[in-house]
């Protein structure tokens, strides 16, 4: 799928029309160029886009699940992503990150979780949204946010307003997902503080885990 680098290959970019290679390599500032994959150059800086400014540092291809995440994004050739993606990783020597261990009990298995499937499919994306959710806020929100008019002093808009809602609202949804499955005893094992703190791809391998065991 390796592309060739022809600096006065035509390109068509998201929003500025078509440029030569390059025009883009100028415009959005690419680093040194290690191989190029359609829409995608794995750079000495990390991984970069050839038809949006859409750069990937190489220190946080662990951060979430990258392949999911541009998934969403509609201008994106997910095949060209992933090859991309899997050689930037192998060239920069990124390493997944350790996944969780989860020791299911036996004591419940012969009690059938109270939700079909398919709800405890909602369930897990409705709390891989909040996961999100805290996630950003705690990254993008600026923490110097202006306090409401006549709001006591000693509020943080921040993390009485935004923050304390999003971790109160995954812990009480995690806390009825579980108990909807008869493993309201993995709490033990993971906190909800610590559940909360995991990556992207990290609580997703848990809830999927979890999802595959109650439904075996």
């Amino acid at each position: 799928m390796e592309s060739n680098l022809n600096p006065d290959q035509l390109i068509e970019t998201v929003a500025s029309g078509t440029m030569t290679l390059s025009e883009v390599i100028e415009n959005f500032e690419i680093s040194p160029i290690v191989k190029r994959f359609g829409q995608w150059v794995v750079t000495d800086y990390g991984l970069e886009c050839l038809v949006i400014n859409y750069p990937i540092e190489k220190e946080r291809f662990n951060e979430q699940d990258w392949v999911s995440h541009v998934s969403l994004k509609n201008w994106v050739i997910l095949d060209e992503f992933i090859a991309a993606f899997d050689f930037a990783q192998d060239h920069h020597q990124t390493h997944p990150e350790v996944l969780p261990e989860i020791l299911f009990s036996t004591e419940g298995e012969n009690i059938p979780p109270f939700i079909d499937k398919f709800i405890a499919e909602k369930l897990i994306n409705s709390l891989v949204y909040m996961h999100e959710t805290y996630h950003a806020t705690e990254k993008f929100v600026p923490n110097d946010l202006q306090r409401p008019e006549g709001a006591p002093g000693s509020l943080s808009v921040k993390n009485d307003l935004i923050i304390y809602p999003a971790y109160t609202s995954f812990e009480y949804l995690l806390e009825g997902f579980l108990d909807s499955l008869n493993m309201t005893y993995l709490l033990q094992q993971y906190e909800v503080i610590t559940l909360i703190k995991f990556s992207r791809s990290q609580f997703k391998y848990w809830t999927d885990q979890i999802l595959k065991c109650a439904y075996s």
